[in-house]
């Protein structure tokens, strides 16, 4: 098995664990911890996707051997496969959206609950709010583009 096929595996299987914590977990127990959780599976469906595509390039030959770090791979994925795969703009805001909730999550000095949702504060003080219906909107636009990744990777 090449290794874009197992990076589409390993995105197919986390995005089905982030649906099935908001979808079927979250509504039962009402935690908005819960949505980190879910945030943190999406962003590795995200980013395993992006990276199969990458590999099948590399595969391919078209890409020549690159670091394997997020910003590289982001980087490489908007000038080489955006406009190749037709891959809208609207997707790379969300995987950048992702990936800058999940990084400022780890980096967070306080987080705290307020109702129905998970507030994440900066050093500054600059507040982020993830809620249950915005990772709902984040998962459907998600599997769109994970469809894609599986859609070219397959093309052999």
């Amino acid at each position: 098995m090449e290794k874009y096929q197992a990076l589409i595996k390993e995105a197919h299987h986390n995005f089905q664990l982030a649906d099935y914590m908001i979808n079927v977990t979250y509504p039962k127990i009402s935690d908005p911890k819960m949505l980190l959780s879910a945030m943190d599976s999406l962003f590795l469906a995200t980013d395993y996707s992006m990276s199969s595509i990458l590999y099948y390039e590399r595969f391919l030959k078209r890409l020549p051997p690159f670091h394997d770090s997020f910003e590289n791979k982001f980087h490489l994925f908007k000038e080489n496969c955006v406009r190749r795969y037709k891959v809208d703009a609207a997707t790379l805001k969300l995987i950048q959206e992702i990936k800058e909730t999940v990084f400022l999550h780890k980096k967070s000095p306080v987080e705290f609950r307020r109702k129905d949702s998970y507030v994440i504060c900066s050093d500054k003080y600059d507040v982020k709010t993830i809620t249950h219906t915005q990772i709902r909107e984040q998962l459907k636009k998600a599997r769109s583009f994970m469809e894609l990744a599986s859609l070219i990777t397959r093309n052999e």
